[in-house]
């Protein structure tokens, strides 16, 4: 009987035991990784900051200098538009209108472009098409809603380049791009809420003097109102209460007052949204009424003679 000659040799059972072992690898590979756990040279990241109930927030990718010097003018060209981020244009939103650097910025969110130049001042632009790839770059201002120019300044290093606010006030604050050594810094101001009005020495010694109260809170209480630095002090005293709370009275107008702080006539910061209404005859206070947002009375106080 002849023997059959085998066409294909056969598979050892350690070969077999590698291929079988490198496919379940293969596949667990496949089964385990998510799709979307992907690792990205420049992350993304956000920024949000609140100035008197006006939201203004940032969303970037955030691209890392990895030892590339210059960054500016070698890995960012002088005179080309550029988003300040990486991968999809740098958005800015904010959900009122505002001021960015003295020019108007309707409400809305914007993609943001800068071309960075070597020796003059940068230009900055909002642009009304938000959703755009890196690359492209807006031709043409009809569907810009913003341009200015702003210096660009050196400080200290920052590997990611970062968008912040380092400085934030009751009316506005400063929006800054940073990446290297270079950053550029926004102004942003924002329409007060509520605009303290202008009493002379006369006009806030009429409401000054003490008046008698009772609230669930204070029993047998006093409030003494009084004259700091050109503000109107409100100090509460009671018998059970060592140190009770002292704030000031924002003047709006026709009697009208907010419980807070104002300093040089800005609205530093409003506590609550009560509003102190005097009841003035002949030019004395008789009393006066604290109001909530809904205009319901919350407490009355009556001066004392």
């Amino acid at each position: 009987m002849k023997r059959r000659t085998r066409l294909q040799p056969e598979r050892s059972k350690a070969s077999q035991v590698l291929v079988v072992g490198s496919m379940s690898v293969a596949l667990l590979a496949a089964v385990s990784v998510p799709s979307d756990a992907q690792r990205k040279a420049s992350e993304i990241g956000s920024v949000s900051q609140t100035v008197d109930g006006t939201v203004m927030t940032m969303e970037y990718y955030r691209p890392v200098a990895r030892g590339r010097d210059p960054l500016f003018g070698k890995v960012v060209r002088w005179g080309t538009t550029w988003t300040p981020g990486a991968n999809w244009a740098t958005t800015f939103e904010a959900d009122k209108d505002i001021q960015v650097n003295g020019n108007p910025l309707p409400k809305g969110k914007y993609a943001i472009w800068m071309i960075p130049r070597e020796s003059e001042d940068w230009t900055v632009i909002f642009h009304k098409k938000a959703r755009a790839f890196h690359v492209d770059r807006p031709r043409g201002t009809e569907e810009e809603q913003l341009r200015f120019t702003v210096k660009a300044e050196q400080g200290m290093h920052m590997e990611t380049l970062t968008w912040y606010f380092p400085v934030v006030g009751p009316d506005g604050a400063t929006l800054r791009m940073h990446w290297g050594t270079t950053f550029v810094p926004l102004q942003i101001s924002i329409r007060p809420t509520v605009v303290a009005a202008h009493l002379d020495s006369s006009e806030r010694a009429v409401y000054f003097g003490s008046y008698s109260f009772e609230a669930d809170w204070a029993k047998g209480a006093q409030l003494e109102v009084s004259d700091s630095a050109g503000r109107i002090i409100a100090s509460v005293k009671s018998p059970t209460m060592t140190d009770g709370p002292r704030f000031d009275l924002v003047p709006l107008g026709d009697h009208r007052f907010r419980t807070g702080y104002a300093m040089g006539g800005h609205v530093v910061d409003l506590s609550g949204s009560s509003t102190v209404v005097f009841t003035v005859e002949e030019g004395k206070v008789k009393s006066f009424e604290m109001l909530d947002g809904n205009g319901k009375v919350e407490a009355r106080w009556m001066r004392t003679p």
